[in-house]
Formats: C-alpha cells, sequence, structure tokens
C-alpha cells in the first residue's frame, strides 16, 4: 500500500528550490536543479511585473530596499540576492513557482502543526514539509527504499485522500519516539556510506571522515 514519504535534499540553503524541482520534474533532478530553479525566479521576475511586495521577501537574508521607493533598484537588488546560492527560498518564491508551474504548493508546518496552501485555484498540488529551518519534498511511494523514479509527486488539488494522507504523517511525526540506540565503534566501521556529493562509497566511518577532510564533502548516506 502507498504511502507518504519525505525524501531528503541538502541542508545546503537551496533546499526549497531543490524540493520544488524534485517534485516538479523528478525525472532530470540532479545537483545542478537548485541553480535552475533558482534562475527560473530571475527569469520570472526580469519579465514580468510583480509587486513591489513581492520583492522584499529576503530581508533577513541581507536585502534591504532602497528608501526612495525605487522599484527598479529593488527588482534588481532582489534578482542579485535571490541568485546567490546562500540566499534562503520564502512563501513569495513559491508564490512565483505556482504561477509558472500552475500548481499548488502545500507547505507542512512541523512546527505550527498544519498545512498550509499556496497558490491559486490549480488542478494540480505538490507537498513540502518545513521545519523552519528546513524543507524537504513529500512524496507518494510504498515504501522510503523504493526506486525514487517511481515516486508520485503531483496530486489533484481534490484528492483529498492524500490530503488527509500528509495530515496522519504530520501526525505521526509530531509524536514521540523512541530514539535509536547509538552505534558502536564496531558498528560504526561496517557500516556501507555515499559521499551524496560525489558518490564514492566507503566501508566505516573512519574512512567516510577521511574522505570528508580532504574533499569537503560531508554529507553521506547509508547504502
Amino acid at each position: 500500500m502507498s504511502k507518504i514519504i519525505r525524501r531528503d535534499v541538502d541542508h545546503d540553503h537551496s533546499c526549497l528550490f531543490s524540493s520544488v524541482a524534485y517534485l516538479t520534474d523528478r525525472a532530470n533532478y540532479n545537483e545542478d536543479s537548485a541553480k535552475k530553479y533558482r534562475n527560473l525566479i530571475v527569469d520570472y521576475i526580469l519579465n514580468n511585473e510583480v509587486e513591489e511586495s513581492c520583492l522584499l521577501a529576503i530581508d533577513d537574508h541581507g536585502f534591504h530596499p532602497s528608501d526612495n521607493n525605487d522599484v527598479t533598484s529593488v527588482k534588481e537588488k532582489y534578482i542579485e540576492t535571490i541568485a546567490k546560492s546562500n540566499t534562503w527560498g520564502g512563501q513569495n518564491e513559491m508564490e512565483i513557482f505556482c504561477i509558472i508551474f500552475k500548481i499548488q504548493i502545500c507547505v507542512v508546518d512541523i512546527e505550527g502543526d498544519d498545512i498550509y496552501v499556496i497558490g491559486g485555484p490549480y488542478e494540480y498540488r505538490i507537498y513540502i514539509i518545513w521545519t523552519r529551518t528546513h524543507y524537504d519534498p513529500l512524496v507518494m511511494n510504498d515504501c522510503e527504499s523504493a526506486d525514487s523514479l517511481t515516486d508520485v509527486t503531483k496530486f489533484k488539488s481534490n484528492d483529498f485522500d492524500t490530503f488527509n494522507k500528509v495530515k496522519d504523517f504530520l501526525k505521526n511525526m509530531k509524536e514521540p519516539v523512541e530514539k535509536p540506540q547509538k552505534c558502536t565503534k564496531e558498528e560504526e566501521e561496517q557500516m556501507h556510506l555515499e559521499c551524496k556529493t560525489c558518490e564514492e562509497k566507503f566501508l566505516g566511518k573512519s574512512k567516510a571522515v577521511e574522505h570528508a577532510e580532504k574533499s569537503d564533502h560531508w554529507g553521506f548516506r547509508r547504502v
């Protein structure tokens, strides 16, 4: 039976862009997707009339519009800032993605224990989980180990069965769970690990750490 599954994207300040990329174009998702989706935002701002309020979303990340209400300079500053890989995306960027892809984005807020629907009355929607510091895509599949290429990433907006499954997923995440026991050093050295950046594989935590110190690749997954 299919269920809601959380897929991980990198904690690299581009997680919103990666999540939307994964959910809207899973077949072509790769390490360049976040940059590509930032550029979609830039292109949209360049080629469309956008309310100034939509260009003030990243104030907390160093963007301070001029006091002279010069919309052109505000637009230029916004584009310069959102194009940087260390600038977070948020609700205003999601609203633009909704327009570009003609979808709704449902934000599953762990801390707020709620689901917020962004976007107009479009036929399809996607689900993104939000921890207040990170976004990850939510999909439907048989199990977490299933081939991600078989992930169902888009759903009809009137698909209330999926919406209720997402609500149950959120409820289960809020419930306390027993913490896994810490691995022993012997068990750590028997782990099969793969670098998320270059996909090189290692047997044992110490080999993976040695690789990270040499390459500055610090993201690993168990395989």
